[in-house]
C-alpha cells in the first residue's frame, strides 16, 4: 500500500472518531447527562444539619436578608473562650453569610451604632448640599455625652452634619439630621423603623437617631448585621465612614474650623498611642458606647478579595478595651479561613436531570429534564472554608448536588419554576440550600399547542467547556479532514492525467517518428 493510501485511511478513521465522539457529545448535552453527580441518599423534608463549630454558621431565621446560608465551618473553629463581651458576630460584607456568630439574637442596647441607621436615612432623603440651621435639639445633651459641638443656630451643610455623626460619633449632629430629615426626633423613629422592617430587622425598635439609652430602643446583633452589610455596600455611606479626618469650616457660630477624627481604633490612631490598635485593611463602620450598653463597634475591612464585618456588643471590660481585640480576632479569623468564589462559576457546572412523568410525546428532549440550583441575582459571590476551596479548585468531583422535591416530578412545567430545594455537598459537608428551578419549558401529554423550543438554561457544560462551543470543536476538524481528503483524490487524478498525456506526447514527438529515410 503506498503512502497516500495509508493517509486517506487514516484521515478516514479520524473523521469517524470526530463524528462518533461530537454526536455522543450532543446527545449528551440534550438530555442533559453531563452535570456533577448528585448524592444518591433518599431526600428528606428536613434540612440537613449544618457542620457546625462552636456557635460558628448557625442558619439564619427567615426574612433577615443575611444570605446565602453557608453551612460548613473551618476545622479550626473560632476559639470564644477568651471572650466576656455579651454578643459579637463575623460576616462577609457583600453577601452577609454568617461565619461566626454568639448570642446574636440575644436583644442588645446599639449604642452609636444605631447612627449607621441614621446616616442611611440621611443619604436617602437628603440633599447633601442642603444648608441646616441647627434647633433646639442640640441643647438636650449632657456635657459628657459625644457630641460634635453644635450650637443653636448653627449654620452648615448637611454633609458636614453627616460627617459629624459619622466621624466623632455626635449626638447632637444625628439629632439635628432627625429633625432636617423627619421633622421631629419621633417623626425620624418612625422613619427608621420603617426602614428597619424593610430590611428584615425583625427584632429592632428605634425611639432616637443616636443612640442614648432608652428601654424601647433595643435590637440584636444578627439585625445590626442586616443593617451593617446594607450599609457596606452603599458606597455613598462608606465614603463618610471610611474618612479618617474631615474639616468643617468655620460657620455662623464658630470662627475657626472644626477638625474632626474618627473615633474607629482599627482605622484611625486618632490619640498618640492608639497606633498598636489599626488594623490593615480596616475600611470603615463606627463605633459606640453608654454606661448601659457597654462597649460596641462594628468594624468593616477589606484584603483582596475577602471582605468581612466583625460585630462586638455589650464590651464591659475595663476601657472597653476587649471590643478592639475581640473585633480584630474575628477579622483575622475571616482572613485565615475563608475564601471567596465566583458563584456563577460555582452554580454554573451544577445540575440534576430527571426523567420526567406525563411528559408530551413531542418533547423536544424525549422528557427528560435539567434543574439547576438558584442563587439570588445580587449575591456575586459564596465564603466557604479555605480547606474546601482549594480541594475544590483541584477538583471539583468532590461537590455534588443533592435535590428535595416539594412534589412529584410530572409535567407540564414553566422555565424557572421553583420545584424544591438542593443541598450542595463537598464530599459528606453539606456547603449550602438553595432553590432547585426547572431550566427550560415542558408541556404535558396530549398538548395540543405549538411543541416547546425553548432551550435549556444555563447551557450544560463539561469542566467548565460549553458543549456548543464543543461541538464546534469537532465540526472544524472533520471539515478540514474532508478538504484534506478531497484534495488529495484531486490531486492524485491530475497527477494521473498529466502522466498520461506526457506519454502520449512522447509519442508524438518521439525524434526518430519523423525521420525521412
Amino acid at each position: 500500500m503506498n503512502m497516500p493510501k495509508k493517509l486517506l485511511a487514516v484521515l478516514l478513521v479520524l473523521l469517524t472518531l470526530f463524528c462518533f465522539v461530537g454526536t455522543t457529545y450532543a446527545q449528551s448535552a440534550k438530555t442533559g447527562d453531563i452535570t456533577i453527580t448528585k448524592t444518591e441518599e433518599p431526600t428528606t423534608s428536613e434540612s440537613p444539619a449544618p457542620s457546625t463549630s462552636g456557635d460558628s454558621s448557625v442558619e439564619s431565621p427567615e426574612n433577615t436578608g443575611i444570605e446565602p446560608l453557608v453551612m460548613a465551618s473551618p476545622s479550626n473553629a473560632f476559639d470564644q473562650s477568651k471572650y466576656e463581651s455579651n454578643s459579637y458576630m463575623l460576616v462577609d460584607a457583600k453577601n452577609g453569610t454568617i461565619l461566626v456568630e454568639h448570642n446574636s439574637e440575644e436583644r442588645i442596647n446599639p449604642a452609636s451604632t444605631t447612627k449607621l441607621m441614621t446616616i442611611l436615612l440621611a443619604l436617602e432623603h437628603g440633599d447633601l448640599d442642603q444648608m441646616v440651621t441647627a434647633g433646639a435639639e442640640v441643647n438636650r445633651f449632657s456635657s459628657d455625652s459625644s457630641l460634635m459641638g453644635l450650637i443653636q443656630y448653627e449654620e452648615m451643610t448637611l454633609d458636614d452634619l453627616i460627617y459629624g455623626a459619622a466621624l466623632v460619633s455626635g449626638n447632637d449632629a444625628a439629632a439635628t439630621i432627625a429633625v432636617t430629615i423627619g421633622g421631629s426626633i419621633e417623626g425620624f423613629a418612625d422613619m427608621m423603623n420603617q426602614k428597619a422592617k424593610e430590611l428584615g430587622m425583625t427584632h429592632t425598635h428605634f425611639v432616637n437617631p443616636h443612640g442614648l439609652t432608652d428601654e424601647e430602643h433595643y435590637t440584636t446583633a444578627r439585625d445590626m448585621a442586616i443593617l451593617a452589610v446594607t450599609a457596606y455596600n452603599n458606597d455613598d455611606f462608606m465614603r463618610y465612614c471610611s474618612t479618617k479626618e474631615h474639616t468643617v469650616e468655620p460657620t455662623n457660630k464658630h470662627e475657626n474650623p472644626m477638625h474632626l477624627k474618627n473615633t474607629n481604633r482599627l482605622l484611625f490612631a486618632a490619640k498618640a498611642g492608639n497606633e498598636h490598635y489599626v488594623y490593615e485593611g480596616t475600611n470603615g463602620m463606627k463605633t459606640g458606647t453608654t454606661s448601659a450598653a457597654g462597649g460596641c463597634l462594628i468594624a468593616s475591612a477589606k484584603r483582596g478579595d475577602k471582605e468581612f464585618i466583625a460585630l462586638v456588643f455589650g464590651d464591659h471590660s475595663d476601657g472597653k478595651e476587649e471590643r478592639w481585640t475581640l473585633a480584630t480576632d474575628l477579622l483575622d479569623y475571616g482572613f485565615e479561613n475563608y475564601s471567596v468564589i465566583d458563584s456563577s462559576e460555582f452554580f454554573s457546572s451544577l445540575s440534576v436531570t430527571e426523567e420526567i412523568e406525563n411528559a408530551d410525546q413531542n418533547d423536544p428532549f424525549e422528557g427528560q429534564m435539567q434543574f439547576n440550583p438558584q442563587v439570588s441575582s445580587n449575591i456575586a459571590t459564596l465564603t466557604i472554608p479555605t480547606e474546601i476551596y482549594e480541594s475544590i479548585q483541584n477538583d471539583k468531583s468532590s461537590i455534588t448536588i443533592k435535590p428535595n422535591y416539594t412534589s412529584g416530578l410530572s409535567a407540564p412545567f414553566k422555565q424557572n419554576q421553583i420545584v424544591g430545594t438542593a443541598t450542595i455537598y463537598y464530599n459528606d459537608t453539606a456547603l449550602f440550600e438553595t432553590d432547585l428551578v426547572a431550566s427550560r419549558d415542558m408541556n404535558e401529554a396530549g398538548f395540543e399547542g405549538p411543541s416547546t423550543t425553548v432551550e435549556p438554561t444555563p447551557m450544560e457544560s463539561l469542566g467548565g467547556i460549553n458543549t456548543q462551543d464543543l461541538l464546534w470543536w469537532m465540526i472544524i476538524p472533520a471539515v478540514i479532514i474532508i478538504f484534506i481528503i478531497i484534495k488529495a483524490v484531486t490531486t492524485r487524478k491530475k497527477k494521473r492525467r498529466r502522466g498520461h498525456v506526457r506519454r502520449r506526447s512522447d509519442l508524438d514527438y518521439h525524434p526518430y517518428r519523423h525521420y525521412k529515410r
